[in-house]
């Protein structure tokens, strides 16, 4: 297992989020592990979320269905991917 931490903005804020990769049949899940996600986010995205990547984009469980949690989503993917590290760098990509 590895961790991350990534910076996303939400509403003009800046929210660090804590994710966790691990292996699923096979394949890389990422799992949020902060708490009160769906507090943190206005009710946008579900807590205990887990994100993974299959043929037809990103997707997570619980699902995300209002159009404001998939930009968000999307932020968190996009963290993911950017960071290219397991290492946690909390000022972002090559300054933590």
């Amino acid at each position: 297992m590895s961790a991350q931490t990534i910076i996303i903005s939400f509403n003009g804020q800046e929210q660090d989020l804590h994710v966790e990769k691990e292996t699923y049949n096979g394949k890389p899940a990422y799992y949020v592990q902060d708490k009160n996600l769906s507090t943190r986010f206005d009710g946008h995205l579900p807590d205990d979320l887990v994100i993974f990547e299959t043929i037809d984009g990103v997707q997570c469980s619980p699902r995300v269905i209002t159009l404001e949690g998939r930009h968000i989503l999307e932020s968190i993917w996009n963290g993911i991917r950017e960071q290219g590290s397991d290492t946690p760098q909390p000022y972002g990509k090559g300054l933590g």
